[in-house]
């Protein structure tokens, strides 16, 4: 038997896992693109995950092909020929039982090679199973396409921010080569909310920080095939960093992150003295629900987070609340949005 060559092979999807009482079968992708004149190899060992020697068999029970490709079964790193369309675990295919616990690696090989090889999808089935009880199997259908292409993510040019500002992210320059209408998904490395991450386009507002931060903005595109990522690095400077050299000439107060919330948010405001300090959050009707501060603080930079709760510990209900906060004779307010 020849033994198992390894080709080119582009992987888009990972992840999968199919199991049936007594072992586990998990390819490492079910879709794919594969370009002419290539050969794609999808790794999935077989597991045993019974207490019980294991005879295991693979059934290829369909192998649509385009003109001029092929597909083989790999089992414990032999390749068998092409038509044939089951494996076993026994000695006509050179093969040991399953021990409980082992992984037994299994490959299935697509190959689109030679000169006769088109373009098109290769559709192929396979049933994995148990000799002892053959009715109880997984079904597992693979396409493998050269006609299309997974999509071009773009997530945009690195930026650097200050704290509290409106950020825009930008991942309209992606493209896909097929002309396939795009889904939009973004997540990020840190606590960002953004207005909408299913938009090529969101925005969010960058936190207060202590000092600079990294955001990893994740911009992942779909053509319902393929997903694929890009990230972007938004960099958030802390205000005071950059002009550390300057004393702070006025009181600043925040804008409140996030807003609108659930459960908390963040206030942050800044001294230019040593000042008296008194916090409150209001209803709409200007009744005190929580109340902080009423000390002394030097000048500097504080922040302070509501949880949404009133001075008895008693969650409020969804509305629009007001901080109000007392600096010396000045008073500052922020609206804030409690959603449930």
């Amino acid at each position: 038997m020849p033994m198992k060559t390894i080709f080119f092979n582009l992987v888009m999807y990972a992840g999968f896992t199919f199991a049936q009482d007594g072992f586990t079968f998990s390819p490492v992708l079910t879709s794919a693109h594969l370009d002419v004149g290539r050969t794609l190899i999808i790794d999935a060992p077989i597991v045993n995950i019974s207490d019980d020697t294991l005879y295991a068999a693979v059934l290829r029970t369909e192998n649509t092909l385009p003109v001029g490709w092929s597909s083989a079964l790999c089992l414990g790193g032999t390749c068998f020929p092409s038509d044939w369309d089951s494996v076993m675990t026994t000695d006509d295919f050179y093969q040991l039982p399953i021990l409980p616990g082992e992984e037994r690696a299994f490959s299935l090989d697509v190959f689109a090679n030679g000169a006769e090889a088109v373009d098109g999808t290769a559709n192929i089935s396979l049933h994995v199973m148990s000799l002892e009880t053959p009715g109880d199997f997984v079904a597992v259908d693979f396409v493998v396409s050269s006609l299309s292409s997974p999509p071009l993510p773009d997530a945009g040019e690195d930026q650097s921010v200050n704290e509290g500002v409106i950020v825009y992210l930008d991942g309209s320059f992606s493209d896909d080569p097929d002309g396939d209408n795009l889904i939009f998904l973004w997540e990020s490395s840190q606590a960002i909310v953004f207005d909408d991450p299913a938009s090529d386009a969101p925005t969010f507002m960058a936190p207060f920080v202590d000092e600079e931060m990294e955001i990893l903005c994740i911009l992942t595109v779909s053509d319902g095939i393929f997903s694929v990522s890009d990230t972007v690095s938004i960099f958030v400077e802390n205000t005071i960093s950059i002009h550390s050299s300057e004393v702070a000439n006025k009181f600043r107060l925040g804008s409140p992150y996030p807003n609108p919330f659930n459960p908390s948010t963040t206030i942050s405001y800044e001294l230019p003295r040593e000042s008296f300090v008194t916090i409150v959050i209001t209803n709409i009707y200007g009744q005190e629900i929580w109340t902080t501060g009423g000390d002394v603080q030097p000048k500097g930079r504080y922040s302070i987070q509501w949880t949404g709760r009133n001075d008895l510990g008693e969650m409020m209900g969804s509305g629009v609340y007001f901080c109000i906060i007392q600096f010396d004779a000045m008073t500052e307010s922020r609206k804030l949005v409690l959603v449930k």
